[in-house]
């Protein structure tokens, strides 16, 4: 009963994320400019490192990191990645999918990064 519960949930929030482009927008905008949160996480980065940015939203970070390293965001809104285009270049990359269910082996990455999305995932213990 549970599984099923929590299934609708991801459906709904999947068709909520699928269909925000206001929300998109605004958080983007909002983003655009780095934090001194987000400039500090760059400091972390390595030049050359892989990085995993999950629940990447519209991936402004990622135009950031993809300057020195190879950037990868996974996002489960086909509407935000596709607002994330113009960040596009050689090392930065960006596909839907959900958080639960990552499509990489392990120890793919060197950093895996989750900015201001954890309240947006059903379960958390998936995740982890």
């Amino acid at each position: 009963m549970r599984n099923n519960k929590t299934n609708i949930l991801k459906e709904r929030l999947f068709n909520f994320w699928s269909s925000s482009q206001h929300y998109f927008q605004m958080a983007r905008d909002a983003n655009i400019q780095l934090t001194p949160l987000r400039q500090k996480l760059l400091e972390y980065i390595e030049p050359q490192d892989k990085v995993l940015d999950v629940g990447c939203g519209t991936a402004e970070i990622g135009g950031h990191i993809s300057k020195n390293s190879h950037y990868f965001g996974i996002d489960i809104s086909f509407l935000a990645l596709r607002m994330s285009s113009d960040y596009k270049t050689a090392r930065f990359n960006v596909l839907q999918g959900a958080a639960e269910n990552l499509p990489f082996k392990d120890r793919s990455f060197d950093v895996v990064t989750s900015i201001s999305s954890i309240e947006h995932f059903v379960s958390l213990l998936g995740i982890l």
